[in-house]
């Protein structure tokens, strides 16, 4: 079939047949990269930015014990006043971070460990 076809036209068909097939190939990489970087992007909204808040919930609670150690420990009306000022905002910034955290997807064991906290954060305000 090839026989009596020139080099330059056989050269031709080989060259196009190869760049027909890189580009399949890389489209199929490109699809799977952008697939890869969505759902990269959902790891990141659903579980380290809810790591953060908890974080930052697990640095305002320690906060609280720290303010109200040391409002124990001076016995001062001011430094009481300074210290109950601190509880307040932090405990209005850890209502806001929790609301925020269950608002995200959670797993059964999350909403198991969600349930338990809430009810010991209740216990731990009264």
């Amino acid at each position: 079939m090839f026989k009596n076809t020139k080099i330059k036209t056989l050269l031709t068909i080989n060259l196009t047949f190869i760049i027909i097939l890189l580009l399949t190939v890389g489209s199929f990489g490109l699809y799977g990269l952008n697939k890869s970087n969505l759902s990269l992007q959902t790891v990141f909204a659903d579980r380290l930015v809810p790591a953060s808040d908890l974080g930052d919930i697990r640095v305002l609670l320690m906060r609280n014990r720290l303010a109200l150690n040391r409002a124990l420990v001076f016995r001062n009306i001011e430094e009481n006043n300074t210290a109950l000022t601190q509880i307040q905002k932090n405990s209005a910034e850890i209502d806001r971070l929790w609301k925020k955290y269950i608002a995200t997807y959670l797993i059964p064991e999350e909403k198991q460990l969600v349930a338990n906290m809430e009810a010991a954060y209740k216990a731990y305000l009264t």
